[in-house]
């Protein structure tokens, strides 16, 4: 199984038996060219010559030689290479070759430039220094507009209606909850005021200006109504959630007003059920606290679904009692590693896992911001992890005449083969424990970016065809995942997935299904009109790892789109889809100031989209206003934010 990571000529795995930080040292430059090709140059700052070793890094995607150096191994976008002649590098010399990217859109910005370089030599593995790269142009970024008169409210989402009587109220000690009188009230300001206090934006003193609930039954679940007066506060909903709602607005208010709040009246609800964000924990490793921070501020966006993504190609980080190796093996990546040094992963090893109680510490915290957490597991496709830690999922017999395919992102055999009784009998109890370690109303089975041709050669899927007459690659993913629903099903849970997962002319995931588009809005529509409930997550609007513009400095991807805050909103979704969902993929995304300042503040445009009407959703420079707003929010959270 060790073959597929070889490209060009096969080589022997070096064992490098020491990790060193010191000698020899050495220090690696990349510039960007004219070409959109990245020059590399290796210099030798220490003490003594080097000759025959290879030069490790990261890459976002696959690369290519255009010149000086032979690219010995390749797993997605890692890279092994050596100098096409071994001069030994003297003291003060450098070494330079030219690489790159094998698609036409990539190195356009920082985040495309080599991660974490190290160099094998003699037995040992050897940190080098990584400069960040340059470039020979940086394009300006975009202009802004903000709206200079304030006659927006200082809230986000915009609520429904806002009347404003032209009064104020001084709430600068805080709200007197102290006779809240109804359970279900008095349990949403615990939960809210906590939340305040946590994220900054209030103390936990009893303050002076009363706030009292009431019980209105003509309320939608969700839906709250404020009247503001110059004395007291009257909050009103029909259920916790609303009242939650209600109080999160409040608390907003009194950080953006500095505790001056505008005297009117507040009527809200939200114009979908589903209102979500996405974080990929595969790509990168991110505590259970820098989760539970995200999970916050959704929480202060009335978004309420939180869609976990642990597991991929790169990693499987769920501490399973039915297959506890999935983590043990593949949880960290780096020299000598099971999974080698993707995205950024250096010598290592780097990463982590979640155990069982980082899972609960999780789930509780997201009760408590009344969220719901969905989590994934990537099936077939996205499977890389899962295979190399499990190779009886692979089928020895299959012959692809020496031409296995690629995915997207440049893994070979990253595919599930769903025609072995082994793929069900290791899939079985994953998926159970799953359904039960979550206990949500959906389980994310993925479904996405098949490999095409990647089950060609396979003696039992072309039996498997040809029992149940499946003609395509769509044909035999839509067969799994109705496969894969059904144990979903069987465990009280709902199947969710990709928009892929929706094709196949015999055999689909099911109409009960939640059906995730991440392509275009049209795709989404198209599925909506065939019966599924669709969750909309294009990537030209919504996937926040895509660079905020085309400055050479602004970190992120740009397959999709350059998205800015403007963008998030630049779209009009249609009434009869199930909600909205922004994403966060993480290939571009090292640290959690990464996942800070990719999310702030275009997560605020994710929360219009998902909670106002057409009509009310902010759009330019409205949008601006309503960031420039929220700035206070993000300092009492200490969460940098994007310039905008």
């Amino acid at each position: 199984m060790m073959d597929w990571i070889y490209i060009g000529m096969q080589i022997k795995q070096t064992q490098v038996t020491k990790l060193s930080q010191a000698s020899p040292s050495m220090v690696l430059h990349s510039y960007v060219n004219n070409h959109n090709q990245i020059e590399l140059q290796l210099t030798n700052v220490g003490a003594a010559a080097v000759s025959d070793f290879c030069l490790c890094f990261s890459l976002l995607d696959p690369a290519t030689v255009v010149r000086d150096c032979k690219i010995m191994q390749q797993v997605g976008g890692f890279t092994r290479l050596v100098p096409t002649q071994n001069t030994p590098i003297e003291p003060g010399e450098s070494w330079a070759c030219c690489i790159a990217y094998q698609q036409a859109d990539a190195s356009l910005n920082i985040a495309w430039g080599p991660k974490s370089a190290y160099i094998t030599h003699a037995g040992r593995a050897t940190a080098v220094q990584t400069q960040p790269s340059r470039f020979t142009s940086h394009s300006l970024p975009k202009s802004h507009s903000i709206c200079h008169a304030h006659t927006q409210l200082k809230l986000a989402p915009a609520p429904t209606s806002w009347s404003a009587d032209g009064k104020h109220v001084d709430c600068d000690t805080g709200f007197n909850t102290f006779g809240l009188d109804l359970p279900m009230a008095a349990t949403a300001w615990q939960d809210a005021s906590a939340l305040s206090v946590r994220s900054g934006l209030t103390n936990n003193q009893e303050g002076s200006t009363l706030v009292t609930c009431n019980i209105n039954p003509q309320l939608a679940h969700e839906a709250y109504t404020v009247d503001i007066g110059s004395q007291s506060i009257q909050l009103e909903a029909s259920h916790e959630q609303g009242f939650f709602y209600g109080f999160i607005s409040l608390l907003q208010m009194y950080c953006s007003y500095n505790g001056s709040l505008p005297c009117g009246r507040i009527e809200d609800q939200p114009r979908y059920q589903w209102r979500g964000q996405h974080l990929d924990c595969a790509r990168q490793f991110f505590d259970p606290h820098t989760v539970c921070e995200l999970l916050d501020v959704m929480a202060l966006l009335k978004l309420n679904r939180f869609h976990w993504h642990p597991i991929d190609d790169e990693a499987f980080r769920l501490e399973l009692e039915c297959a506890p190796e999935l983590a043990k093996k593949t949880a960290w990546r780096g020299e000598g590693e099971l999974i080698p040094a993707v995205f950024g992963g250096g010598i290592g090893p780097t990463g982590g896992s979640y155990s069982k109680q980082d899972i609960n510490t999780i789930l509780q915290h997201a009760r408590r911001c009344h969220l719901q957490v969905m989590v994934e597991i990537e099936l077939p496709g996205h499977s890389l992890a899962l295979q190399l830690a499990l190779p009886e999922l692979s089928e020895p017999q299959a012959n692809h005449n020496g031409s296995q395919p690629a995915s997207v992102q440049g893994y070979y055999h990253n595919t599930i083969n769903p025609a072995l009784d082994t793929t069900w009998a290791i899939l079985t109890p994953i998926i159970k424990e799953l359904c039960e370690l979550f206990g949500s109303h959906y389980l994310h089975l993925g479904g996405d970016e098949v490999t095409p041709g990647c089950w060609d050669g396979s003696p039992a899927v072309d039996a498997l065809k040809q029992t149940h007459q499946l003609t395509t690659d769509a044909d035999v993913l839509g067969w799994f995942m109705s496969q894969a629903a059904a144990i979903v099903r069987q465990h009280g849970v709902l199947p969710a997935a990709w928009q892929e997962s929706a094709q196949g002319e015999h055999f689909n995931i099911g109409s009960d299904a939640l059906v995730f588009v991440w392509q275009d809005a049209a795709s989404g529509q198209a599925l909506v009109d065939r019966g599924f409930q669709v969750i909309m997550s294009p990537a030209q609007h919504l996937y926040f790892d895509m660079s905020k513009d085309s400055n050479s400095q602004s970190a992120g991807a740009n397959w999709a789109a350059t998205i800015s805050l403007e963008d998030t909103t630049a779209w009009h979704p249609n009434d009869d889809i199930a909600g909205i969902q922004g994403a966060l993929w993480c290939e571009t995304i090292a640290s959690s100031t990464d996942l800070k300042k990719a999310l702030a503040p275009r997560i605020i445009g994710l929360a219009e989209s998902a909670w106002c009407s057409e009509n009310n959703t902010r759009r330019g420079a409205g949008l601006v206003q309503a960031a420039h707003d929220f700035n206070p929010i993000w300092q009492a959270l200490n969460w940098p934010s994007q310039p905008f």
